[in-house]
């Protein structure tokens, strides 16, 4: 059953002074409360157990792969992470928990237009070292949400995946034979890294709010240090890739951090039935668009990007710095 609710649970976590690199601002969420650890392992963790097989659906199929959980501890998949391999590289479209002992058909996006056959790893997906880029994950994340709420189905928009995609790779000038998202991230992986190499996360930081070029670009939050230390670098380098392609270096102000935070905190949340342990609760305002994977009164994870209110510079068109 879906059932409004006004309360994301962020108890305890506070905005802390901004880093900058080049076009990029972060200020980092700090958590008051640091709890037990995480009771779940990460995709990364689990695969170097070999405690998971993520796999095609069959002889696959685009929007679902199939996850099976054989180890005792739950996993905790995230949204955005990418999956290479199998018939075709895909992202999740929502952050799930996948019980012990589990199997589930997780909702994908293809993020590699061009390919529909087996490689070296056969059947199985490994991990990428990266998120889908922000700008993408914002416009997935509302098209799923909009699914959500017509047909109960966490489907994306995959045209549009695509076409940003194909946007993105022609302005970086990052072309592969496959059409790949990956291979933007291979070729500018020099580039990240001296964008990104020195923002190391705090002992108390749970997540960020990134700003790019002066607007609000948006925020990922854990429930744990441990998980943000674990998880960082990769949801950093999805915002970090668009902060590439930005000629402009305007840090994002202070007010205008706390003015969406304050929107995040304010924003109404509705539940959705999704498999998985745990609640996920879309969050939508004019300021905000986002969702929440809620379990026991903890914010397992939430991702917000900024609503159709804001003027989004990094909407995936345009020109670049790489563009002649």
């Amino acid at each position: 059953m879906n059932q409004a609710t006004h309360a994301i649970p962020l108890e305890g976590i506070t905005l802390g002074p901004p880093k900058t690199a080049g076009p990029l601002t972060l200020f980092p969420l700090l958590s008051a409360i640091a709890g037990e650890p995480p009771g779940y392992l990460t995709l990364e963790e689990a695969l170097a157990r070999e405690s998971v097989v993520v796999t095609e659906q069959g002889e696959g199929t685009v929007p679902e792969i199939l996850v099976e959980n054989a180890g005792n501890i739950p996993l905790l998949l995230f949204e955005g992470e990418e999956l290479i391999g199998a018939r075709q590289n895909r992202c999740l479209n929502l952050t799930i928990i996948v019980a012990a002992h589990t199997k589930i058909k997780a909702p994908v996006s293809c993020v590699e237009h061009g390919r529909w056959s087996y490689r070296a790893g056969g059947r199985r997906f490994r991990a990428a070292e990266h998120h889908l880029f922000a700008a993408a994950r914002r416009e997935k994340v509302r098209s799923v949400s909009d699914n959500l709420r017509a047909s109960g189905r966490a489907a994306s928009d995959q045209g549009q995946v695509w076409e940003m995609i194909a946007d993105k790779t022609r302005r970086m000038a990052a072309a592969s034979e496959t059409d790949a998202v990956d291979a933007v991230y291979e070729k500018h992986s020099l580039d990240l890294e001296g964008l990104l190499g020195s923002l190391a996360p705090e002992p108390a930081q749970v997540g960020v709010l990134v700003g790019i070029g002066g607007e609000v670009a948006g925020l990922d939050i854990v429930d744990h240090p441990e998980t943000w230390q674990k998880v960082s670098r990769k949801i950093l380098r999805s915002y970090g890739i668009d902060a590439l392609e930005s000629t402009e270096e305007t840090p994002l102000s202070e007010e205008a951090a706390r003015s969406f935070w304050e929107a995040l905190k304010q924003s109404p949340a509705e539940r959705k039935a999704t498999d998985g342990i745990g609640e996920h609760c879309l969050l939508h305002s004019e300021a905000v668009e986002g969702a929440a994977r809620v379990e026991d009164g903890k914010t397992r994870h939430l991702f917000a990007f900024a609503g159709e209110k804001k003027d989004r510079r990094m909407r995936g068109r345009g020109r670049s710095l790489f563009e002649e």
